[in-house]
């Protein structure tokens, strides 16, 4: 099994030791290879699943991964700060955009 897996897998048991997903892995790591593990994952809720997913983000953020934008994601962020800057008044709230892609999700 990848030692990165395992890794983050056993910092999401000391974070959570009783949240359903890592008692799963708990139970699992050591006998299931990756895609046994991802097709267990896939018959969780889908609430579950974004939390995994979640606690798996927070804990490569916490290990100091820092992605590198692609050369269009740069141009483009660059691109919506100089709009923002040219018309302030079109900022929307973040719980107003939340709100909104909720909506279109939920479609």
């Amino acid at each position: 099994m990848d030692s990165f897996f395992i890794s983050v897998m056993m910092n999401l048991w000391r974070k959570a030791p009783n949240h359903q997903c890592v008692r799963y892995v708990r139970t699992a790591l050591m006998t299931m290879d990756y895609r046994s593990v991802l097709s267990e994952v896939e018959s969780w809720s889908i609430d579950d699943r974004i939390r995994l997913v979640q606690d798996v983000w927070d804990r490569i953020a916490e290990e100091g991964f820092d992605a590198e934008l692609s050369a269009e994601t740069k141009a483009e962020l660059q691109r919506r700060i100089e709009e923002l800057d040219r018309n302030p008044a079109s900022a929307v709230p973040w719980a107003e955009a939340k709100e909104r892609v909720l909506k279109r999700i939920r479609k």
